[in-house]
């Protein structure tokens, strides 16, 4: 797992903030093969990236993407984005 993120990605947007990250679960072989009979287990990995742009003091808004390649087999993989505003009184 890791990840990196920080503050002022432009030099017009300084007070913007961003991050990406990446996971990889390496599920034991026993682990794996113990769950077989029941479900086809593997693997799990996957990224997110997100930006927070502040729009004023009061108002950020936050657009975020994911992808994970989850552990069972049999499920697709994911691709989820967002949305987000917080405002700050």
């Amino acid at each position: 797992m890791g990840g990196v993120g920080g503050k002022g990605l432009f030099a017009s947007r300084p007070n913007d903030t961003f991050g990406v990250g990446n996971f990889y679960v390496d599920f034991s072989d026993d682990l794996q093969s113990s769950l077989n009979p029941l479900v086809t287990f593997q693997d799990e990995q996957g990224v997110e990236a997100f930006y927070n742009y502040l729009a004023t003091e009061w108002l950020h808004v936050a657009a975020d993407l994911q992808y994970v390649n989850p552990a069972l087999g049999d499920a697709n993989d994911a691709l989820v984005a967002g949305l987000r505003a917080t405002i700050r009184l």
